[in-house]
């Protein structure tokens, strides 16, 4: 029981004077230094505890902020692609009215269907030519007896600079030194920066220093992706199948347009159709598209050189009609990492 000091005799309950004192105050100090070290330390179990609430804290910012960053990659390839869209498909509309001279054969009769072959061929052609999309496009002349378009002139003189000339004829561009890693990338690149009539190139203007690189060394520029991957480009990709090209078998009621450019059904594969499987030539449609966040296309590109395609040049079809076995179609999805690709058959163009 603790007693009031009232009940001490009153020579103890008189205040310390001298020595006394003093050896008391150093007392009460020292013990309150003792209990303020022993309060401000931290055992170690403690310590643990803190630093992994502060990893596990870490963490989750940084997972938060690598999927903002990621979501941001994306918006920004969606938007590149939606841009190339526009522009490519402006071009490509224009070769439904284009004009072209069609010269045929000596002794070969003009009568509307040779001469509407002769203008999809032609068309076809400048289609290779114009909007290329592997090397052999840019390099091999014209086959069907259109002459080399000023587009594709331009092309080569871009080449004949970044590539230098052929040891074996300087007047021509080393296309040996061209890989063929990312050619489809680095023919968009061409496409892009072509120069207008006037001088102009509205295409290459809306490039970022960001938005090109040349990632396989071989001094060819490509367009890049919001993760620095080229943004590839298939002119005509059969294989690739989407709600903007549908398969094209021929069924009730056809699930895709027929050819545009080939209103009068000369391509030969109209004459087969009574023959299963029934194949149509369909409408098509350029084929932009980035590897998105896995970084794999898995898209077939094939290795077609269009201008020795049979049993007509310039096929928009090869080896999809009639499919041939161990050859698969251009656009044609050849691995899972295809389905986190961003295209241009699906990406909404504002």
């Amino acid at each position: 029981m603790i007693r009031p000091a009232s009940q001490f005799p009153e020579q103890d309950r008189r205040p310390l004077s001298g020595p006394d004192s003093a050896v008391a105050a150093v007392s009460i100090r020292m013990a309150a230094s003792r209990m303020a070290a022993v309060r401000a330390a931290f055992t170690l179990v403690e310590l643990m505890v803190v630093v992994v609430i502060v990893g596990m804290l870490a963490s989750a910012v940084l997972f938060a902020m690598y999927g903002l960053l990621d979501e941001a990659k994306g918006d920004r390839t969606k938007t590149q692609i939606a841009r190339i869209d526009r522009f490519i498909m402006d071009r490509w509309e224009s070769f439904r009215t284009r004009q072209v001279r069609v010269t045929l054969a000596a002794g070969t009769a003009s009568n509307p269907q040779v001469l509407n072959q002769a203008r999809l061929n032609a068309i076809r052609e400048l289609m290779r030519l114009e909007l290329p999309d592997r090397v052999t496009d840019v390099a091999v002349d014209p086959v069907s007896g259109v002459a080399l378009p000023t587009l594709a002139r331009g092309y080569r003189r871009k080449c004949f600079l970044l590539l230098g000339p052929d040891p074996s004829n300087s007047s021509k561009p080393n296309y040996s030194r061209w890989s063929t890693s990312h050619e489809g990338s680095e023919c968009l690149f061409l496409i892009l920066t072509a120069l207008n009539e006037d001088g102009s190139s509205a295409a290459a203007d809306s490039l970022a220093p960001s938005e090109t690189g040349d990632t396989d060394g071989d001094g060819m520029l490509e367009v890049l992706d919001g993760w620095g991957k080229p943004i590839e480009f298939i002119r005509w990709a059969p294989g690739f199948f989407s709600d903007r090209q549908p398969f094209g078998i021929v069924t009730a009621p056809l699930p895709n347009p027929d050819d545009p450019f080939d209103p009068a059904r000369v391509d030969p594969r109209w004459k087969n159709l009574a023959t299963p499987p029934g194949y149509c030539p369909f409408a098509l449609y350029p084929l932009i598209f980035s590897a998105g966040p896995d970084g794999l296309y898995d898209i077939n590109t094939g290795t077609v050189i269009y201008a020795a395609t049979t049993p007509v040049a310039n096929d928009p079809y090869a080896f999809m009609f009639p499919y041939v076995a161990g050859t698969e179609p251009v656009g044609v999805s050849i691995g899972g990492g295809s389905a986190d690709n961003f295209h241009n058959h699906w990406v909404e163009v504002e």
